[in-house]
């Protein structure tokens, strides 16, 4: 029946989107036999970065994490880090608008954050060099935590492979760290975070001042919140631009399969009503702000529709988180941090899709309305 593959991309929303990337990752794990061992690749956002990293720097080869590991993972996803982030705004951030000699080396509100996702986390000292090492001999999946360039606007991936220029044009679509900076390393910790660099809640990041290429990076919602451009580029290279072919030159394109695991939060479309003349004033900001969540969606949808129109071998499945009422910050309630685990309860129709599919019982990649 072929060779099936997992893949994965998780949704930005701070620690909502932490907490729920690492509950659907970990019960994959447990639930679906091989789901691990299937993986080839994460990618993901903001939040959703943060819960992929603790999910993937578990893995102690191409089984996944150990299973005494597991609510471990769950547990540092949706530890409160927003003190510290308080801390760092309140004193050595707040100090340097006034006070310009407080020294560089200082930590701002950005370590401090990265700092408390590090505790007691026992991956805390991996690099994305040692990732793509562990990707290239099998050890983990790859990793793609995808941010933004401020002075372009366009994608910046922090990835754990080999990002290639589109078969057809033979452009790159996205920017890349080590091809940015070749022969750099970077803490999978910094990586991370630089992807969840949320608007005023962490500052802008910037290159040191004498690099040679001193761009500023942004969190990758900007450029969309799903992952999925990254994801379609990766795919579009590991299906090799056209059908592959058998060693008789004959066409084969139905033994590599793809199921994309969606990871996401369910969101309620606002309904129309009447507005008075007032609300002219502001449309065409609300109108903005709707496209910039809006645009990137319909981009994900279009990219994953022509990968599955064109190979006939893509399909998606989403884990959608619907209690939304959790804050967009770095903390939260006992209660809300239930929420995040009694949702999983409703996971199991695409759960058993995810299983069909990869155990054979299913033939063709499923796919789900999103």
């Amino acid at each position: 029946k072929g060779s099936r593959l997992t893949a994965v991309t998780a949704r930005g929303g701070r620690i909502r989107a932490a907490g729920w990337t690492a509950e659907v990752l970990t019960r994959l794990h447990q639930e679906v036999p091989d789901f691990s061992r299937s993986l080839r690749i994460v990618s993901s956002v903001s939040g959703g970065s943060v819960g992929s990293m603790y999910f993937v720097g578990a893995f102690a080869g191409p089984d996944g994490p150990p299973p005494e590991t597991l609510e471990d993972i769950r547990q540092l996803a949706v530890r409160s880090s927003l003190n510290s982030v308080a801390w760092g705004f309140s004193y050595p951030d707040l100090w340097r608008t006034f006070w310009p000699f407080v020294p560089e080396s200082a930590p701002d509100r950005a370590r401090t954050l990265e700092l408390a996702w590090a505790r007691d986390w026992p991956g805390r000292a991996q690099t994305l060099a040692q990732w793509r090492d562990d990707a290239t001999t099998g050890r983990r999946p790859a990793v793609a935590f995808n941010a933004t360039v401020v002075e372009t606007g366009r994608r910046l991936v922090f990835g754990s492979f080999d990002m290639k220029p589109v078969a057809r044009t033979r452009r790159m679509r996205t920017d890349t760290f080590d091809r940015i900076y070749p022969g750099r390393d970077i803490s999978v910790v910094t990586a991370a975070r630089l992807s969840a660099t949320f608007t005023y809640v962490t500052p802008v990041a910037r290159a040191r001042p004498e690099d040679p290429t001193p761009l500023q990076v942004a969190e990758g919602g900007y450029q969309g919140d799903q992952g999925v451009g990254t994801l379609v580029d990766w795919l579009d290279t590991a299906l090799g631009g056209a059908a592959p072919v058998d060693e008789n030159g004959a066409a084969c394109a139905g033994r590599l399969r793809v199921a994309v695991v969606l990871i996401g939060s369910l969101e309620a479309d606002s309904p129309g009503r009447n507005r008075s003349w007032a609300f002219q004033m502001g449309a065409p900001m609300v109108t903005l702000l709707n496209i910039r969540s809006a645009g990137p969606k319909a981009r994900n949808d279009m990219g994953l529709e022509l990968l599955a129109g064109v190979r006939g071998r893509v399909g998606g499945i989403c884990f959608t988180y619907a209690n939304d009422d959790s804050p967009l910050s770095w903390h939260l309630s006992e209660a809300q941090k239930q929420k995040i685990r009694d949702a999983w309860k409703d996971q199991a129709e695409p759960r058993q899709l995810l299983d069909d599919f990869l155990h054979g019982r299913r033939d063709a990649p499923p796919t789900c309305p999103r």
